[in-house]
Formats: C-alpha cells, structure tokens, sequence
C-alpha cells in the first residue's frame, strides 16, 4: 500500500487503521519479540540528501560563496563562470551566482547582463533569471520585462513565484496601455492561495476597472477585498475607495451590506482579531440597525468582550439577547463569565436556568461539563459525578458525552471498580472510534482490565494501543505494562503483521527530478528562502502529487536549516500524519532526527550528567518549551531554551556563583546550565518524581504542592490523569513521550551511562 502525504494518505491510513482497531478487540496475544527502533530500519533515500551532498556540479559554487570574503565574491564568481574547465552547469551557477551578489550590492545593470548569460540555461535555474530580469527592469525598460516575463510564462507553468510574476506582468501591461491583457493576466491570482498576493491582484484589479469606467467589477473585487481580506495591507484604503464607488451606483439594499460586514467581522473573529472584531459589529448595529438581526450582533459583540476578558463589559450585551434561538449560547457565556469572576451562585442559577428553558440544546451540555469540571476541582466528586451522568443521558450522542463518560468511568477506576470501569472505557471506545481521545479510552480499558486480572483482554488493549499510538505518551505506558506481563519482553507480533506490505519507500521518493535539482541549485546559490518557497509551492497545486511527501521534508529540511525548528515540526506532521503510529517507525532514521532534534547534544549531556539528569528529559523538556529555538521569549517573558524567566535565571545565577544578566538566557549553554540546575531543583523538592516536578515546571510549584498535599505515594498515572489544567496535562504527557523517542533514537551506549536510574 502506498502512503503518500498527508493530503493522499490520512483517509487511506486511517480507513485500514480502524478496521485493524476494531478486530483486535478480540485478536488472542500473538507471540513476543522486541520492540523495534527507528534507528533499526532499512534505509530510505532522504529527499533533501541532494541538498546534504550536493552533486559535483554544484559544490565549487557553494564552496565559493562560503569561504570567500564577500569584496572578493564577484571576481571569483566570474572568474569560475568563464572556466572552460568546469561544467556547463556550474559555470551557469556562477554566472547566476554572479547576478544575485550584484544585486545586493545595488548593480543592476551587472546583474541583469549576468542572468542573461546562456551558460545559465545548462542550470535548473533559467526560469528565475527571466523572472530576476523583469524584475529589475520592470520600470526602466518595460518592454524587455514583458519578453522575458512572456519566456518564464511559456517554459515554466511550475514556477513557484507565478503569481508574484503575473502581478508584475499586469503593472507592465497597465502602464504601456494594455489593460484588458492586464485583467487577464490578474485574474487568476485573485483565486491564489496565498492571500497576500490575492489581495495585491484584487486591489490592482480594482484599478483597472476604474480605469475602464467599470465601476461595477470595480465594487466587486473591492469588497471581496475589504470583506474578505480585511488583514490584508491594501484592506483599509480599499475600503475608503469602496465607499466612493457606491455612490457613483444605484444604491443597493442595506441588508447586503449588513451580511458583508457580518462576514467579515466574522473572519476578523476567527483571526483573533476580536477588538476590530467587536467594533465592526458595534457599526454593523448603529448603521444597519434596521435590517440587522440585533440579537445575532449584540450576541457577537458579546463574545468578542468575552475572549477579550472584558468580562464584566460583555455581560450588559448578553442580558439583552432574548432571541431563543441565540439565548442558549448568551447563558452560557454568562455562566462562563460568572464562573470566571468566582460568582458561584450566578453560575448556578444561569446553568438552572439553561436546563429549564432549553435542556436539549448544545449549550446547556456544554455549561454542565463546565459546572461538572468546576466541582470536581473544587473537591467535590459526587456532584461533579451526578453533573458528568446528566450530561450523558440528556446527550447521549453529544459533542461532551465521550468526555462525560470518561469522567464517569475513571471515577469507577479510582474507586477500585477495574472490570467496570474497563467495560466502561472499552464501550465508549466501540461506539465512537472517531473521539479525539481515543487511545485515552483503549489504554485504560486495558489498565482496569489488567488490575482487574483480565490479562488477555489487557494484553490486546495495549496492543491496539500500541498499534494507533505507539509514538504516545499512551504507547509509552502501554509498552511498559506490556512488558512487565510478559516478563520484560514485549509483544509487537501482532503490529509487524498489521502493517505487512506497508511500503513507505514511495513516499520518500521523487518524480519531479528537475524541480528538486532546482531546490537544490537555489541552496547552493544561496538562496534558502526561494527554495523553501519552491518545495512549499511543489504541494500546493490543486490536485495532489505522489511526490507531495517528499517535498514537504524538503522544506522540513530547509527550515532546520534556517534555524526554524518550529516550521519543521508542523511539516512533518502534514506531511506523515501517521507518525504517531506503530507504522511511524518504518519512516526513516532521518525524519525522526528533524522531528526530534538534538542541537546543543554535548551541552545537554554534559550538564544532564553534572546535575545527575537524565539527558533524555532535558532533551524532552527542551523540545516541548522551545522546540530547540534559542531565542523564544514567551509572553510571561520566558526566555530561551528552558524557557526561564530572569527571576529564576538570576537566583541559579547566585547559586552558581556567577555575574548575572538576563540576556545570557538567550545563550544556549547557560540556559541549559540554569535550566538543569533549576530542574535538579524541582526534582529534589518533589522527592525525584518526575511527574510532580514536570507539571511543576508548566504550573509553578504551588500549584503541585496544593493538588498533591505532597503526597509521595499517588501513582503517577493517576496524578497525571487528575492534573486540573488541560494545558499542564497535556506538556507532562508530552515531555514524557518526547523522553521515550528521544532515547529510542539517541540511547547510545555513552548517552544511556549518563542517563539517572
């Protein structure tokens, strides 16, 4: 089976994964055989491993551009495009070479005559010349821009700045007259995805057809402009020239503008715009009162306060929503809002009256989790069930049912009720096979199972576990009780046989040779940003390609590069959505290493060693603050790769007996010095329990101490599963995972002496 990107693959993948899911539910144990690692695998080709190595032809240019003094760049440049002893290629990737350096040295002239040199024509890099010549004579010789604009237009149909090429053309077009070329020629940019340029062909589109004297197309491509793009740079003075416009025609109904301006303080909404958001409602209302749907903009204008946390403010704008369809969704703000102010007894009465007045509506399942959640961290377990068991049989196909019925299981699970609860768990995962947290459900079924001494059906739980979710934080605790029922061994018998004939090798491979070999050239030639922009655009056509995989992990790549770490873990995911998958592991090596990188390796090990760490969770730990970005600062002005703020920097700073400044926190080696230090601390003040001092890094120690009592004996599962907030639920299970993969994948033997017990 082919497993292409994850646009082709993630319906295929996930077809075949749930019908493995659902018959392992009465799959016998299998036969044991160690677990294998990533590292294990048979070799793939990289597709950026022409970028690693690159081809003969291509290295003396990279060479020169890296070990020459930039005064001496143009004559070595040229010197090595007229070698008659080099290859056509690189003596074309010199003379292009030659034309990017005088360009950023202001020499036009120069530049243009060297990408138009015929030696570039041997290169994959022809088509960025042409776009490079127009470009630097769009206004000086116009004439010369629209040949070489026509050449790129006619040779290239994949060039990857078409639409930023089509504007140029349009302007050129325009200014020599031309303008109903000029529209031909924008129009299929306003349908681009990309929205900056979008907005750019609808504003010069806008132009043309004032021009024309039509003022009607003219309207039209301004509002989609102003309505549809309202971030966009060229939105606002769109939108004052809108306003002109419309008095030149017959004036139109005001319930039309009232929905454009609905729709775009809607997107503004989704934007988190929510200010701009709440005064484009607060217009809508004072001008188009008439035909506006009140309740609809009050309810708007409302919410928009709410995520602003104008709390208070927003509560006189849902007050005044009386519309049924619409007052669910007002009460439940203001239940929100009260919970949110410590106003318990409005909370209850605004969650009463939900239930009395629409107790089947969407809402009022949602203010009762809310209730049920806030009695539950208030300690009080019976009415938080008795709320969690509502929920459930008002909803029973809800959007909240499958986390009220989680609740409602662990709450058997806790009280020693195992077969119950995993009967519980194992049903709720039957019925809904789609729920996000889905591995949740399994795992645990299989953990009551095992405490209840139902050992073959905890066995085949922890398989499928391990089957969806093997790259988890579930996985991971699945592997170990796996293990530790099976005598230390574990069993994956089952999984090498679920994904037998899974090839992956396909979605590493390339069919677009010339495109990756131009990817490449633009590296070599210096020019990371324009191959990053050719791999991203080689994903972006209208249909899917075989090759879509790989190059996405040639702009993973390309970021990792660039010092993005971020941008190549978001790649990742969409190009191989299955990663977290036992059938991840049969990636290659190589994507594992982007995905979970380790730069700075020797100040991690050595600093984990001083401190007695693990240099895994260190690892772990930095990848889920910082992704490996030396320079982050956070909003509560944390800083660097532990992400400390200088209060902390500065007390580790005196305990260390070092001069102090809170910009060294953006020093690789001494955050990760400070940040071990302070995490050697955490560990210390929670008896070594990684969970408690994890959950105290994310929430702050006080937090940890008040939820625990400092109580040394609850199982660390079970702590993690009961942590209050969801954002620290959520990083302890992932610095956990990240801990797992990093030592699959870096657990050398000199690595692992170093690792604590």
């Amino acid at each position: 089976m082919y497993l292409g990107s994850g646009k082709v693959l993630a319906p295929v993948f996930f077809l075949v994964f749930a019908s493995i899911l659902l018959g392992l539910l009465t799959a016998q144990p299998p036969t044991s055989s160690p677990l294998s690692k990533p590292e294990a695998l048979a070799p793939i080709e990289l597709p950026w491993a022409p970028f690693v190595e690159p081809a003969p032809a291509l290295l003396p240019v990279s060479t020169l551009l890296s070990g020459t003094p930039r005064n001496e760049k143009s004559a070595r440049l040229e010197e090595l495009s007229n070698d008659k002893s080099q290859s056509p290629r690189t003596r074309g990737l010199a003379a292009f070479a030659l034309g990017v350096h005088q360009l950023e040295r202001k020499r036009i002239a120069p530049a243009v005559e060297s990408f138009r040199r015929p030696e570039i024509d041997a290169t994959e890099l022809d088509g960025f010349a042409l776009f490079y010549v127009a470009r630097e004579l769009e206004t000086s010789k116009p004439g010369e821009a629209l040949t070489a604009l026509a050449a790129l237009e006619a040779s290239h149909p994949d060039f990857p700045l078409a639409d930023e090429a089509r504007l140029r053309y349009a302007r050129i077009l325009k200014a020599t007259g031309e303008r109903e070329e000029a529209i031909r020629k924008l129009e299929p940019v306003t349908q681009s995805a990309d929205d900056a340029a979008r907005g750019d062909a609808l504003d010069e589109l806008s132009k043309l057809f004032i021009a024309l004297g039509r003022h009607q197309d003219a309207v039209d491509v301004l509002e989609t402009l102003y309505y549809e793009l309202p971030r966009h740079k060229r939105a606002k003075n769109g939108g004052r020239r809108l306003t002109g416009l419309r008095s030149k025609l017959p004036e139109v109904e005001p319930a039309r503008y009232y929905e454009l301006g609905m729709k775009r303080a809607g997107i503004l909404m989704e934007q988190g715009r929510y200010g701009d958001a709440y005064d484009g409602y607060a217009s809508l209302l004072q001008r188009y009162r008439k035909v506006a749907d009140v309740d609809l903009v009050r309810l708007r204008m409302a919410v928009s306060q709410y995520r602003r946390r104008r709390l208070s403010a927003s509560v006189a704008n849902f007050k005044r929503v009386t519309n049924d369809e619409l007052a669910p969704e007002a009460l439940y703000y203001r239940a929100q809002v009260a919970r949110r102010l410590r106003r318990r007894e409005t909370q209850l009465a605004r969650v009463s009256e939900l239930e009395t007045r629409f107790p089947r509506s969407k809402w009022t399942a949602a203010a009762l989790m809310r209730l049920a959640d806030h009695h539950a961290s208030n300690d009080e377990p019976d009415e938080a069930l008795a709320r969690f068991n509502q929920v459930i049989k008002q909803f029973p196909q809800g959007e909240h049912t499958v986390d009220a019925r989680w609740h409602v299981h662990w709450r058997a699970y806790r009280g020693g009720r195992f077969g119950e609860a995993g009967r519980g768990f194992e049903e709720t995962a039957r019925e809904r096979p789609r729920a996000r947290e889905l591995a949740r459900l399994l795992y645990w079924a299989g953990r009551a199972y095992q405490q209840a001494g139902e050992l073959e059906r905890a066995d085949a739980l922890y398989r499928q576990v391990m089957l969806g979710y093997q790259n988890s934080y579930y996985g991971r605790r699945a592997l170990e009780h796996l293990s530790e029922m099976q005598g230390g061994r574990s069993s994956i018998a089952t999984i090498e046989e679920a994904r037998k004939g899974i090839d992956l090798s396909g979605a590493m491979s390339v069919q677009r040779v010339e495109r990756q070999q131009r990817i490449a050239e633009l590296l070599a030639v210096g020019l990371p940003k324009r191959a990053l922009e050719d791999a991203e655009a080689a994903v972006d056509g209208e249909r899917p390609e075989r090759d879509d995989a790989a190059f996405l992990m040639m702009a993973a790549w390309i970021h990792t590069s660039e010092g993005r770490p971020l941008q190549t873990i978001i790649t990742i995911r969409e190009a191989f959505p299955f990663h977290v998958s036992a059938t991840g592991d049969l990636l290659p090596r190589g994507v594992w290493e982007l995905f979970y990188p380790l730069p700075y390796r020797e100040h991690v090990e050595h600093y984990a060693k001083a401190r007695g760490l693990d240099p895994f969770l260190v690892a772990a730990l930095i990848r889920q603050e910082s992704t490996f970005n030396p320079r982050v600062r956070s909003r509560a002005g944390a800083r660097g790769l532990m992400q400390l703020i200088p209060a902390t920097g500065r007390q580790v700073a005196r305990q260390e007996g070092r001069r102090y400044s809170a910009r060294e926190l953006y020093n690789p080696e001494i955050n990760i010095r400070y940040g071990t230090r302070y995490l050697k601390d955490v560990l210390a003040r929670f008896d070594g329990r990684v969970d408690y001092a994890l959950a105290s890094y994310n929430a702050g120690p006080h937090r940890v101490k008040r939820w625990t009592g400092m109580d040394m004996s609850i199982d660390p599962e079970v702590f993690i599963e009961e942590i209050p907030f969801d954002e620290t639920r959520r990083y302890v299970k992932l610095v956990l995972r990240n801990q797992m993969l990093y030592r699959r994948l870096y657990g050398g033997a000199e690595v692992a002496a170093a690792a604590a017990p």
